[in-house]
This record gives structure tokens, C-alpha cells and sequence, in this order.
């Protein structure tokens, strides 16, 4: 059984590791598309709005990870400040110190950091002023209609003016209805994701 249990080990790190460098890799290729995209945009004219990059875990603990992505921009004539990217607000919640560390890097090379899913999980408030983001996406978890009483309300009201004094943007996603989307921009939303 022992043998088994180390073949089965040395298996499930094979496979980690492995989806890891996939994982890196899709993350690589997106910042890529993004950067040339944005690059031919920029070359037709056309106005520029920041692109948000979705991340998976795995490039947190990449310590060169900051410097490629500034390399990939480079590559193309982008700025990195062109460029925001999103982490899980439950990937940080895992190793703050660790997220503190890796954000750092990333807006020392000029990107935007931008928390997604915050307050799905069971939200660390601090992390506002830790990690300093320049966008929150609130959880529509906090407006949806089942959740749309006055103690929601309050909560979303004071998040969204938190955000406010801490100079970072406020976007609701999963915005599923007008009434949704008139009452948060009331709240001072910055913008709502999700309802057309």
C-alpha cells in the first residue's frame, strides 16, 4: 500500500505541476492577444479603454512574472496602465502576504490590479488599503433581488463610498435588471457590469 500511495503522490505532482504551466501559459497568451489588440486599436484610431486580464493563481508565485508581462508590453508599444488584471478576491484571501507581494510588483511595472469577486467570500476589508487596487468589482451577490433589502442596501451604499475615499473605482457585475442598474448608479457606482 505504501508503494501505491507514493506512485499516486509523485502522479498528483506531476499533474500539478503540469496544469500549472498550462495555466501560465493561457495567461501569457491572453496578455499577448490583449496587447496586440490593443496595439492595432491604437493604430486605427481608435480610443482606448483599459483591458481587464483575469489570472489564475499560479503566476503568484512566479517572481518574473511583473517583468514578462512589462517585456510582452513593451513588445507591442502598450503601456501597462492599459492593462488591468483581475485575481479572485478568494485567491488572495488564501496568502495576503503573498498577494501584497505580487501586486506590488505589478503596478511597480505601471499595471492595474483589480480585486474580482470581492465580498463572494468572506471579505477582508483591509485588503483595500493593503493591496491598494485601482478597481473593486462588487459581488452582485450583494444587490440580487433576494438580497435587495435595506440592511443589502446599507452595505452597498457604504462600500461603494469606502471605495470612493480610498480613490479606488467601485463596478457592481452581474447586474441582471434597469432597477438594478439605476439604483446603483444612484449609490455612486462607478459603472455596472452585466445589464444592456
Amino acid at each position: 500500500a505504501e508503494g501505491a500511495l507514493e506512485k499516486y503522490s509523485e502522479l498528483y505532482a506531476d499533474v500539478k505541476y503540469q496544469t500549472e504551466r498550462m495555466l501560465k501559459a493561457i495567461d501569457r497568451f491572453a496578455i499577448t492577444s490583449v496587447c496586440r489588440a490593443l496595439a492595432r486599436w491604437e493604430k486605427q484610431g481608435r480610443e482606448l479603454c483599459p483591458i481587464s486580464v483575469n489570472l489564475s493563481s499560479s503566476n503568484m508565485n512566479d517572481p518574473d512574472f511583473a517583468d514578462e508581462c512589462s517585456e510582452i508590453c513593451r513588445s507591442f508599444g502598450v503601456k501597462p496602465e492599459s492593462i488591468g488584471f483581475e485575481i479572485n478576491e478568494g485567491v488572495l484571501l488564501q496568502d495576503p502576504a503573498r498577494a501584497v507581494a505580487f501586486t506590488r510588483r505589478l503596478r511597480s511595472k505601471g499595471f492595474r490590479f483589480i480585486v474580482d469577486e470581492f465580498g463572494a467570500d468572506a471579505s477582508a476589508l483591509r485588503l483595500l488599503s493593503d493591496l491598494r487596487p485601482d478597481e473593486v468589482k462588487l459581488s452582485r451577490a450583494f444587490f440580487a433581488d433576494e438580497t435587495d433589502t435595506r440592511d443589502g442596501r446599507f452595505m452597498v451604499e457604504n462600500l461603494l463610498r469606502l471605495c470612493a475615499q480610498l480613490h479606488v473605482s467601485g463596478v457592481a457585475q452581474g447586474v441582471d435588471s434597469a432597477a438594478q442598474a439605476e439604483y446603483l448608479m444612484d449609490a455612486a457606482c462607478d459603472m455596472v457590469q452585466g445589464f444592456s
